[in-house]
Order: C-alpha cells, then sequence, then structure tokens
C-alpha cells in the first residue's frame, strides 16, 4: 500500500483515530466490535507503510510518538472532509425528495388506472411525481428499502413496518372484443381461445382458484394461445383479436378497462362465484406524520371516492 493510498483507507484511518481516541487497543476493539489483534494487525501497516512508530504503548495505554502527532492531525483532517461530504450528499438526498414523489404499482394499477390521475395529483402536490411498475413483491421491497414513497398493491404481507389501507374494491373480470354471455360456462370456456395470465402470478392464482371452487375447468383444459405477465399486452392482444372468429378472452381488472367498457369496445362476464380484489395503498409506519404521504392518500381517496365511472358499467 502507497502512503497516497491510505488517504483514501478510510477504515484503516478510522481504527488508528479510535486506538487515539481511546489510548487503548482494547477500548478501540470494543468500540469498534472487532477483535484486539485485528486493530493492532491495522496499526502494525500503518507502522510498516510509513516506516516509524506511530504508537507507544505501556501497561498505561497508547501514546502518539511525534510522527504518529502528525499523522493523527492529516488523519483528522480526512474525517472532517469524509463527514462533511456524506452530509453535503444527504442533503442532496433531502432537497430531491422534497421536490420528488415516488409511486410504486402493479403492472395493471400503474399501466391503466393510475395514468389517469397522475396529472391531477402533480399540481395538487406541487411535485413531480415518478412511478415504478413491477410486482407486488418487488414493489414493496422497494418500499421498506425507501426507494419509493408510496406502494399501490393488490396483496398484503405480514410486515410491522408497512401500514396498508384499504384502497378500493376491484372485481377481476373475462373480457374480450366481442360479446359474451352475461355468465360463462364451462363449454364457453373450453371453446374460446385464451390468453392466459402466468399461474404464479397474482391473477392467474386467483382465475385458476375460482375455477376449482366453482367446479369450472381448469386452464390446463382451455385453448391456450399464448401466456404471459403483462396486462398491456393482454389488453392489445385482445383489442386486435379478429372479431370474425371464436372469441379470445383473458381476465382483467374491471376497474382498469371501465372506459372500453363503457364505450362498448370490450365486453365482459363473470364466473359464478366473482373474482374479487381489494386495491390498497402501502407506505412506511415511520412516515405516517409524513405530510407529502397524508396529502398523496387524502388525493387518491377523495378522487376515487368522488368518481363513479369505474363502476357505473353497463354491458
Amino acid at each position: 500500500m502507497s502512503k497516497h493510498s491510505l488517504i483514501t483507507d478510510f477504515n484503516r484511518i478510522g481504527i488508528f483515530l479510535s486506538v487515539v481516541r481511546k489510548r487503548s487497543l482494547k477500548k478501540a476493539s470494543e468500540q469498534l466490535g472487532i477483535t484486539q489483534s485485528a486493530v493492532a494487525q491495522n496499526i502494525r501497516l500503518l507502522e510498516k507503510n510509513f516506516g516509524q512508530s506511530l504508537l507507544t504503548r505501556n501497561k498505561n495505554g497508547s501514546k502518539l510518538t511525534n510522527i504518529g502527532y502528525q499523522i493523527m492531525n492529516i488523519f483528522l483532517d480526512v474525517e472532517k472532509a469524509t463527514y462533511d461530504a456524506k452530509e453535503a450528499i444527504l442533503q442532496i438526498k433531502r432537497v430531491t425528495k422534497e421536490t420528488n414523489f415516488s409511486l410504486g404499482a402493479t403492472h395493471d394499477i400503474g399501466d391503466h388506472i393510475l395514468p389517469k390521475y397522475l396529472n391531477a395529483m402533480k399540481n395538487q402536490m406541487t411535485k413531480d411525481i415518478s412511478v415504478s411498475i413491477k410486482t407486488s413483491n418487488e414493489i414493496l421491497n422497494d418500499l421498506k428499502n425507501n426507494k419509493i414513497d408510496l406502494a399501490l398493491i393488490d396483496s398484503v404481507t405480514n410486515d410491522e413496518k408497512v401500514f396498508y389501507k384499504k384502497w378500493k374494491e376491484d372485481e377481476v373480470v373475462i373480457f374480450s372484443n366481442q360479446e359474451l354471455p352475461r355468465n360463462i360456462r364451462p363449454y364457453d370456456l373450453k371453446i374460446y381461445k385464451w390468453i392466459c395470465r402466468d399461474r404464479d402470478s397474482y391473477f392467474g392464482n386467483l382465475f385458476s382458484e375460482t375455477l376449482k371452487k366453482t367446479n369450472m375447468p381448469d386452464c390446463e383444459h382451455l385453448n391456450i394461445i399464448t401466456t404471459t405477465t403483462s396486462s398491456m399486452m393482454i389488453l392489445n392482444l385482445i383489442l386486435k383479436s379478429p372479431k370474425n372468429d371464436i372469441q379470445t378472452c383473458s381476465i382483467m381488472s374491471k376497474f382498469a378497462i371501465a372506459d372500453l367498457l363503457n364505450n362498448q369496445i370490450l365486453h365482459y362476464s363473470t364466473l359464478p362465484i366473482k373474482m374479487k380484489r381489494d386495491i390498497y395503498i402501502a407506505y412506511l409506519k415511520e412516515r405516517e406524520e409524513d405530510k407529502f404521504i397524508d396529502n398523496a392518500i387524502n388525493f387518491l381517496t377523495q378522487k376515487y371516492s368522488n368518481s363513479h365511472d369505474f363502476f357505473n358499467i353497463n354491458n
């Protein structure tokens, strides 16, 4: 190790300064949570690099030599510069956090529901809003790692760090660009062409479990033409399906395709047992008093509670 590289070896600098402050290798090791031999080895490497003793050690503890005193002053300057740099970075992050708000949403919420409200939400909160679209588990991980401020998800986990607020009750429906019977029969399921959700996804599990409960043929007995996790791809494939052929169907949030249903561009049907789900707003409990979190939740709950378009679907 060169003498110049020592200035960037913050770990070794910290060990040396801890010994100086505690005047004891043993006390420094206890403070740092490492063994006394590790502390001693680091000091020996420093002394070897400088070619001189930095500390004298006796029964009363450790004492700086003349060169050790000079090195200490340099290391103190490095420590202060490092601390100041970290504070400056944190300040930049705080300023950025004050001017930006990050939302995380599952695919169908982020692709189909949230875009209708982002501009109004941005204007009310006077903030730039970024949106991350992932699976529920990925979004929750981002929330717990402070990568996003608020999450919109369709499943909850037992986590003491996260608070969940029920946002909306939604229904997952079977839909097509052709007319469907009001209630799907087993025969219909078998003759239709299907764009299925991935079986391990939330929607795939919900569909499969509901089919079992209603004694309907399961997904393995359907005429599946493709499988995907992308709600946007599913919607586009259904919209572009030929109308002079057997219906091509899939499942989607009724909430998400409400405008297309109202305009009769799409049509929907249900199973004997409706596929219900809850949509949640999730945020960290430590930010429960955060005014921006509170403003966002108030906006979302008031906006949706005052809007009945999603549920006035005549088909």
